[in-house]
């Protein structure tokens, strides 16, 4: 097997003395046989982090959206410009359903717009070509990716200001979009995640079952457990170590306080990744 290289594109925090871009988003380059960039960040660091690590914006062979928020998809049209080529990008049938925060107020709710930036007309006239993905399935002879996670009967997000407008209404988002990756490496299975809105513990519960394995070697990425509560932190906690996950990389949206509870429980197992984090497996 081909060794497996996964570099942090764009994250809210700068690890090394390059001059990154830091931005409140998330893209990872995934770099096997071929080349897959697993989000695009908000749109301010994508390309000048690409440029400060040596990596061409034609070498990217598709691209894939882990959920239709603009912190994840407000660096594509950027690089769809920056090409020669068209592009290939995959995401969930329900991605481009607007999605807002909402921010409830005395007498007047606020509604911040969260989704996409623009139609998904204006990527394509840009150069993408959209493949709607769900389920449980493969990309490349590493990648998997799942969608539509396995959640108990009632299950809600805790970040109750996320929602999705359909037809002028406001409704609960299911996070049916939430995409997470599974890499197939020389060193295990490794999952990336981009905020884990279904759900960290729902999410590699739902990856193990569907793909047989019994351990984990490495979770990466953005889990949401800033608003999470103390609880379901527990149950993250107890999830990993059931999987016997052996490198926790969390990222974006965990939030400081998670991740130094992370980073003081599991120790050397744990890293924070920043951009310009550089791993091999």
């Amino acid at each position: 097997m081909k060794k497996l290289k996964l570099s942090v594109v764009c994250e809210n925090t700068v690890g090394s003395p390059l001059p990154f871009i830091g931005e409140h988003g998330l893209s990872f380059l995934i770099e096997e046989a071929t080349n897959t960039l697993y989000d695009t960040g908000q749109g301010f660091g994508l390309l000048n982090n690409m440029k400060v690590m040596g990596k061409d914006p034609d070498g990217i062979d598709r691209v894939i959206i882990s959920h239709g928020h603009y912190d994840h998809t407000g660096g594509l049209m950027g690089m769809l410009k920056a090409r020669k080529t068209g592009l290939e990008v995959f995401c969930h049938p329900e991605a481009f359903i607007p999605k807002i925060a909402l921010y409830e107020m005395p007498g007047n709710d606020l509604e911040v717009p969260i989704g996409f930036q623009l139609s998904r007309q204006e990527y394509e006239n840009a150069g993408a070509s959209f493949n709607w993905i769900s389920g449980w399935g493969k990309l490349t002879e590493s990648v998997s990716f799942i969608t539509d996670v396995a959640r108990p009967e009632g299950w809600r997000t805790w970040d109750v200001r996320l929602k999705r407008k359909i037809d002028g209404s406001v409704k609960e988002d299911p996070f049916n979009d939430d995409l997470s990756l599974m890499l197939d490496t020389r060193s295990g299975p490794v999952v990336l995640l981009g905020c884990a809105h279904a759900g960290i513990v729902e999410i590699l519960e739902d990856i193990v079952s569907k793909s047989g394995h019994s351990k984990l070697h490495a979770v990466i990425g953005g889990t949401h457990l800033e608003s999470a509560s103390e609880e379901y932190l527990n149950k993250t906690i107890e999830i990993l170590e059931k999987y016997d996950v052996a490198l926790i990389g969390t990222s974006h949206c965990t939030g400081f306080k998670r991740s130094s509870t992370l980073a003081a429980h599991f120790k050397e197992k744990f890293i924070q990744v920043a951009t310009g984090t550089v791993l091999e497996f």
